[in-house]
């Protein structure tokens, strides 16, 4: 807290006015957005063709435990790509494997913000990525949905 409590200013929170003085407290666990990302918001599919569907995906937001773990997960993964690249003499051979690498991290990365699906098939690792890897559309709009954090407050 800054400064010493005082009746504009309470413990956890502050009291906040407007040329109008209409008052209203501010607490620190309103800027809180782990929660609200481990919960995840629901994302309407639709056809490349722009058709809804009745398909739908959960996807969890970039604050959330499981997008920060793999991440950080791949990121130490693309490490030893690029250690393992640089014993790879053929130049074309190592742009290759580290273009795929990269690749591949990016659909595990994204495959970690999809929580469930509507799907019959079932929510696998496997079948998230091999899903995103074939419908890149639906990888891009996870991207954009994930990070914008007033969806999982409702103002998206």
């Amino acid at each position: 807290m800054y400064g010493p409590e005082t009746p504009s200013r309470k413990r956890w929170g502050f009291l906040l006015t407007d040329q109008t003085d209409k008052r209203c407290l501010v607490y620190m666990e309103q800027f809180y957005t782990r929660d609200k990302a481990n919960e995840g918001v629901t994302l309407p599919l639709s056809l490349p063709n722009g058709d809804m569907t009745e398909e739908s995906l959960t996807i969890l937001g970039i604050d959330s435990d499981d997008f920060k773990r793999a991440n950080t997960e791949e990121q130490r993964k693309i490490s030893t790509t690029l250690e393992i690249a640089a014993k790879i003499d053929d130049d074309e051979e190592r742009l290759a494997f580290v273009t795929k690498r990269e690749a591949d991290s990016k659909l595990i990365i994204l495959a970690a913000l999809i929580k469930a699906w509507s799907f019959e098939e079932e929510c696998t690792e496997e079948n998230k990525i091999n899903f995103l890897r074939n419908a890149p559309q639906i990888a891009d709009a996870i991207n954009s949905y994930a990070a914008d954090r007033k969806r999982f407050f409702g103002n998206g």
